[in-house]
């Protein structure tokens, strides 16, 4: 009877002493990419391969001469708040769906400066006095060429009329400064097309003055599954005449596509922009 009572004192003191074990210490998953460090919280815990991508792209993640990084969370609250998102730090589900919206491929430049202004100057030409010249025409349109002609007119007039001192005409002889063209995937520039959907159509800043639309994609007024010629017309020459992207929702040069894209117009703050250009003193 002594002999088995002490042996199931042993046996519950093996237990308890087993219970208090520290478990085995195991390495922590990750879903980052092997190429792809951050500083901040896990990676895996705020980030995929489909965000990094994004990310990187649109200029939210960039390494520095030192080979440091943004934190990821800082990237997302960034980006939030470029979108007009809440600023949550996380991928949450509206965040998702606006890296899966379709926008303009240029990446959203702002500094501290333009935080508190909404729009971005980015660059100016020296002479107000441009031309541009349309090279193609698109594969897919409900337009004729000669209706393309007159929408670009269009959306060239519309930043005239805020800003009387642009003068900027289709050109009739020589080398235009604004070169507009249809192109697909990748055309010979760091901006890349995707295929239909999302990326629409890029301009580059004042000195280069190359305005290229997705070929991809089947251009009208923005109904029947068509993309608004228009407005990303009037959009892609707001920054090949300087502007950046602003993070005011309701401005043409926001980098989002809207749904309701009828109102093709530069808005308040896009004038804001475009005439602060012209009252700034120089240096």
């Amino acid at each position: 009877m002594l002999k088995l009572l002490l042996s199931g004192i042993v046996l519950i003191s093996c237990l308890a002493l087993t219970t208090c074990l520290p478990p085995a210490e195991q390495d922590e998953p990750s879903n980052l990419p092997p190429a792809v460090q951050y500083e901040g919280p896990p990676p895996s815990a705020t980030l995929n391969e489909k965000a990094v991508k994004f990310l990187k792209r649109f200029g939210y993640l960039r390494e520095s001469n030192d080979n440091n990084l943004v934190s990821a969370e800082e990237a997302i609250r960034s980006m939030q708040a470029h979108a007009g998102l809440l600023q949550t730090g996380t991928l949450d589900e509206a965040t998702m769906a606006k890296m899966e919206s379709q926008r303009c491929s240029f990446p959203d430049v702002m500094t501290a400066e333009d935080k508190k202004k909404r729009y971005s100057v980015v660059s100016r030409w020296r002479n107000e006095t441009l031309t541009y010249g349309i090279f193609n025409y698109p594969n897919c349109t409900i337009y004729t060429n000669d209706q393309i002609d007159a929408i670009i007119a269009e959306a060239v007039n519309e930043w005239v009329k805020i800003d009387p001192s642009l003068n900027i005409t289709k050109f009739v002889s020589g080398t235009p400064k604004i070169n507009i063209s249809f192109v697909f995937f990748d055309h010979s520039d760091k901006y890349p097309f995707d295929g239909p959907g999302k990326v629409l159509g890029h301009c580059f800043y004042p000195g280069t003055g190359q305005m290229h639309f997705d070929n991809s994609e089947c251009w009208g007024d923005g109904t029947n599954g068509t993309k608004n010629l228009k407005y990303v017309a009037i959009h892609e020459l707001g920054h090949c005449l300087g502007l950046g992207h602003s993070n005011d929702s309701l401005a043409i040069m926001n980098a989002y596509y809207p749904s309701n894209n009828t109102q093709c117009k530069p808005a308040a703050d896009d004038t804001a922009g475009i005439q602060s250009m012209h009252t700034t003193a120089s240096p």
